[in-house]
């Protein structure tokens, strides 16, 4: 993939109309519930960090992170929705994303992840019943980490939970 130029990049509510733009109401009990599986996945897995992201254009919004060791990211963070996001990238596709390591990957090697040494990521995207986006589950890391087909499956099946932001709050109303 060819890189961008910054001064053309757009951003991903030019690129991406099916985004979310709500804020939405959840529950402590749900985020609670949340918690457990992010800070599950990113143990069992290994990795310093595991997230759940909303998005909100033209940002994308740390939603729930994991509580393990490392975890660079701060719950309610928010970064500018640009195309060399991991989870822009994730949302546009519709599709699963992974970077054993960045920095050999020329696609990724100017990832702003990267500043941090977050090099390598996993990433699912997250989607309201109706088809619309609501953000990405990924889980990242400080070295090269290749997800064996075990965590990509684990992570896959997140979706499915009775507890995954869509199944939970389908009746919510989210669309205010």
């Amino acid at each position: 993939m060819a890189e961008e130029n910054p001064s053309n990049q757009k951003h991903a509510s030019d690129n991406n109309s099916q985004c979310s733009s709500t804020k939405l109401e959840v529950p402590d009990e749900v985020l609670s519930k949340w918690q457990v599986i992010v800070d599950t996945m990113a143990k069992i897995i290994g990795v310093p960090a595991g997230l759940i992201m909303k998005v909100d254009p033209p940002h994308i919004e740390v939603f729930v992170k994991s509580n393990t060791e490392g975890n660079p990211y701060k719950a309610g963070e928010r970064y500018d929705l640009v195309p060399d996001l991991y989870c822009q990238w994730v949302m546009k596709h519709n599709s699963r994303l992974l970077v054993p390591n960045a920095l050999k990957d020329p696609q990724w090697d100017q990832n702003p992840e990267n500043e941090s040494g977050m090099i390598s990521y996993l990433g699912f995207p997250l989607r309201w019943p109706d088809g619309e986006m609501f953000g990405t589950v990924c889980v990242v890391d400080n070295k090269e980490n290749h997800y064996s087909d075990t965590y990509q499956d684990m992570m896959s099946q997140f979706r499915a939970c009775k507890h995954h932001p869509t199944r939970n709050l389908s009746g919510a109303n989210h669309h205010q």
